[in-house]
């Protein structure tokens, strides 16, 4: 299974009102169709395929002059569902390298990574604050 493009869009609506539907009628349908899939004695990989933030008001709602603790909403929302990977895709690097390290990190339990980002073309080795984030053969 794998979806991208998922963007929370967990914004206020003209009423005031939130838009969680999206979202959260996403997360209700893979919950099922992973539970079928596994009742049915198949295995089950979900990948998340690229695109996980855009740079949008719900985005904006995570971006400084914020502080750097203030919750990435996309990822809060792509926490709640059971990813085995994601992929990097090209919104992901809409913004610089500190921010992708923080949207990465927010897959952290207690310090440790939650599910592996992967990409084949990419070197983060320049990035300093990456170092505890990549394996011992820098990828």
């Amino acid at each position: 299974m794998h979806n991208n493009d998922g963007e929370s869009t967990i914004e206020p609506s003209a009423n005031g009102a939130l838009k969680v539907a999206r979202v959260a009628a996403y997360k209700t349908v893979l919950d099922r169709e992973i539970r079928d899939a596994r009742n049915s004695g198949n295995a089950v990989l979900n990948v998340y395929a690229g695109d996980a933030l855009l740079a949008s008001s719900t985005l904006a709602c995570s971006l400084p002059p914020l502080p750097t603790t203030t919750p990435i909403y996309d990822a809060v929302a792509q926490r709640q569902m059971t990813y085995d990977a994601h992929i990097f895709g090209n919104h992901e690097f809409a913004f610089n390298p500190d921010f992708l390290e923080r949207f990465v990190r927010s897959f952290q339990r207690n310090g440790t990574p939650t599910q592996p980002f992967l990409s084949s073309n990419l070197n983060f080795s320049g990035e300093p604050t990456w170092a505890d984030l990549l394996d011992s053969d820098g990828v």
